[in-house]
């Protein structure tokens, strides 16, 4: 159940860290306080607790049924940091993985973000670019299924938008 009554949510989104050889689903929420009064548009997402947690060689089905699960669960509940804590923030996403914080957590992994988009029924599944492109983190173009794909096809497009991500050029090969 969705913590807003007000927010027109137009999707819903996770991102999965691939790090040390596992695969961390992560459950996102709103950021900031939720007010009524400022606008019933939906609020920039942050993570707010892990989904999930797979080795990389785990079905995709199973993969799948996480994504789901995330997606299903978004906004759900509040990130448990004041959004403008970035110290705080970094800490706590660090921790779920079990990286030293954010910046290790960032060059040691992939990321891929699994948008549902609401109105348009569709998953978009975005690979990353891991400053090899640019100098930052960016979006590739996505891998684009029906939003009611089955859990094993959405774990297949998971792991095929992670073999299309790239690593960062300083990774620590751990």
């Amino acid at each position: 159940m969705k913590r807003s009554k007000f927010t027109n949510y137009s999707y819903d989104e996770t991102i999965i860290y691939e790090y040390m050889k596992k695969y961390y689903i992560m459950e996102l929420c709103q950021q900031g306080e939720l007010n009524p009064a400022h606008d019933n548009r939906q609020a920039p997402s942050d993570v707010c607790d892990l989904s999930s947690t797979y080795d990389s060689n785990t079905a995709a089905e199973k993969i799948g049924k996480g994504i789901i699960k995330a997606l299903n669960n978004f906004d759900s509940r509040a990130h448990p940091y004041d959004k403008f804590d970035l110290p705080a923030r970094g800490r706590y996403i660090s921790g779920l993985v079990g990286a030293r914080g954010l910046p290790s957590l960032e060059r040691d992994s992939r990321q891929v973000v699994v948008k549902r988009q609401l109105e348009a029924q569709q998953l978009f599944i975005y690979p990353t670019d891991n400053n090899r492109l640019n100098h930052w983190i960016d979006l590739l173009d996505p891998i684009i299924i029906p939003m009611d794909s089955s859990a094993e096809k959405i774990g297949e497009k998971l792991i095929e938008a992670f073999d299309r991500s790239t690593w960062h050029p300083n990774k620590k090969f751990i």
